[in-house]
């Protein structure tokens, strides 16, 4: 199947389907109007410890030097002291879309839970990402009923979702730990650290497809790897192609969200623009994997055929 193809039988499935975008709609206006996590008191400190180091720096480095990175600190704090932590609920790629949850947090708003030492944030990061990972497996098993043509069976989903997150769990934590430390290495590697990102990138490519594999075919850990592996290596341009084009639909349509939410009206327009899109995106990665499975079994079978 092309890549134009999947996008254009996934959207008029879900225009058939359209409650479909009910979960991020739903999670979107919870981040938009519901509670908030902050940890703007754990910024505070961690800004304060570092500009004392800084007045070490301003005797060694020069004014303008700490001045920058005086700037630069002041940056971060504005960033990461509004950020919503709840927003972490939404996977992105791995299943549910966000548009608000990246709103700033009026620290002096109701609803504001905030964080004030590392083992609570720490415990709130775990328990958020946990549940987030527990919402995607729910979304992408509605979805992936739709894209088998079977129908509704709420019932289904709900008993599978947990084995499903507990496989993913067991992918994701040590691939997590991986990447973090081939990245956190890359960094002392100079020019070579080219090739360590290019490697992530690479990974990242053949992984793509693993929550599709996991959820839709129930496929253990070793499994979801491998027939990952197997889609993109069965048709790699094509792979290559279609994630490509998914992350610049995502990122370019993320640029005019981020535009939208300007204003009450405008951030509601996006929440269902976003939920539309999204989903539309993930049932099309969910029908690119199910072609392409499809495609590797027959290719197995008439290999079977043939050495009879």
């Amino acid at each position: 199947m092309k890549i134009i193809e999947t996008l254009n039988v996934a959207f008029s499935m879900l225009f058939k389907k359209i409650w479909l975008v009910i979960i991020p709609v739903a999670l979107d206006l919870f981040l938009w109007l519901g509670p908030k996590v902050s940890f703007e008191p754990l910024v505070r400190n961690w800004i304060a410890l570092l500009q004392q180091t800084l007045q070490s720096v301003e005797v060694t480095a020069g004014t303008s030097s700490a001045e920058l990175l005086v700037s630069a600190l002041a940056d971060i704090q504005t960033t990461l002291g509004t950020t919503n932590l709840l927003s972490l609920l939404a996977s992105g790629r791995v299943g549910v879309s966000s548009v608000s949850g990246f709103l700033p947090v009026d620290s002096n708003a109701k609803l504001v839970l905030q964080l004030t030492t590392n083992a609570q944030l720490f415990g709130m990061v775990v328990l958020i990402l946990a549940l987030g990972l527990l919402i995607a497996c729910l979304f992408i098993g509605l979805i992936a009923q739709s894209v088998k043509g079977e129908g509704l069976d709420i019932r289904a989903v709900l008993q599978k979702a947990p084995s499903h997150w507990l496989r993913l769990v067991i992918i994701y934590l040590p691939l997590t730990f991986f990447l973090s430390a081939a990245i956190s290495f890359s960094m002392i590697l100079g020019p070579l650290a080219f090739l360590v990102m290019v490697g992530v990138l690479w990974l990242s490519l053949y992984l793509f497809f693993v929550p599709q594999a996991v959820i839709m075919t129930g496929a253990s850990p070793m499994e979801a790897l491998r027939n990952s592996f197997i889609v993109v290596r069965l048709n790699f341009w094509s792979s290559f192609g279609f994630v490509i084009l998914i992350n610049i639909i995502s990122a370019g349509f993320g640029l005019i969200w981020g535009r939208l939410v300007a204003t009450p009206w405008g951030t509601a327009a996006a929440i269902f623009l976003n939920a539309f899109l999204s989903t539309g995106l993930l049932a099309a990665t969910c029908f690119y994997y199910d072609r392409q499975m499809a495609k590797w079994h027959q290719l197995l079978a008439q290999h079977r055929i043939q050495s009879q």
